[in-house]
C-alpha cells in the first residue's frame, strides 16, 4: 500500500508494525561499500529463495503482491573487525532474536510475512 519507503539508517525500523502489511522487496546499502559488499537474499511466498542481491539492489518482488517470509544477510569479504546483525518482526510471532552470518531471519513454509526489519553494523 505504501510503495518504497525512505532509506533508514542503522537501528531504525523499516516497514510497519501493527498494520498487517507485508514487505515485498528490500534494498540494503552499506556505507563502506568500497571496502565491503553487503549481500542479502529473501524467501518469497510461492517463489522460494531469490538469488543474492548486493549493495542496494532489489531483493524480492515488485508489483506482484508476494510477501517476503525470510531474509539472509552477510558481508563479503568478512573480516575479523566487522559484523552485520539483523532481526525481523514476523506476523503473529513478533520480534525474533538478532542474527548474523547469513542465518535465516523469519520463517519458511509457515506462510508468515515479515512486517519489519532492523539491521545494525558493528565494528570492533
Amino acid at each position: 500500500d505504501y510503495g518504497w519507503m525512505s532509506w533508514k539508517k542503522e537501528g531504525q525500523n523499516s516497514g510497519t508494525i501493527g498494520e498487517s502489511k507485508r514487505i515485498e522487496a528490500i534494498q540494503i546499502k552499506f556505507r563502506s561499500s568500497s571496502e565491503y559488499n553487503i549481500l542479502y537474499r529473501v524467501y518469497v511466498l510461492g517463489n522460494g529463495w531469490t538469488g543474492w542481491s548486493k549493495n542496494g539492489e532489489t531483493a524480492g518482488t515488485v508489483g506482484q503482491a508476494k510477501r517476503i517470509e525470510a531474509i539472509q544477510i552477510k558481508l563479503e569479504p568478512v573480516t575479523n573487525n566487522i559484523s552485520v546483525s539483523y532481526k525481523v518482526h514476523v506476523q503473529d510471532v513478533g520480534w525474533q532474536n538478532w542474527l548474523n552470518g547469513g542465518k535465516t531471519a523469519g520463517t519458511t513454509g509457515k506462510s508468515k510475512r515479515i512486517e519489519a526489519i532492523e539491521i545494525k553494523i558493528e565494528l570492533f
